[in-house]
């Protein structure tokens, strides 16, 4: 199965974004991702969220932040 976010090859784990942040000044958005357990900010346009309990991740930035994958 091909999973892209934005055009980017992404991947999908077991998770659910939490809070979504946006920043009044820049207009960025950041989602707070539980994985798992571990919570990580990610920028909002590298997430998208699953109703199935899922969300996908562009693959530059999850390996970014979880070496060990």
């Amino acid at each position: 199965m091909d999973i892209q976010v934005n055009n980017k090859e992404a991947i999908r784990i077991k998770g659910k974004v939490i809070k979504v942040f946006k920043d009044s000044s820049t207009k960025k958005v950041s989602r707070l991702v539980d994985c798992d357990g571990d919570k990580v900010w990610f920028p909002g346009g590298c997430v998208r969220d699953n109703e199935d309990g899922t969300v996908d991740i562009q693959e530059w930035i999850y390996y970014k932040k979880f070496p060990n994958g």
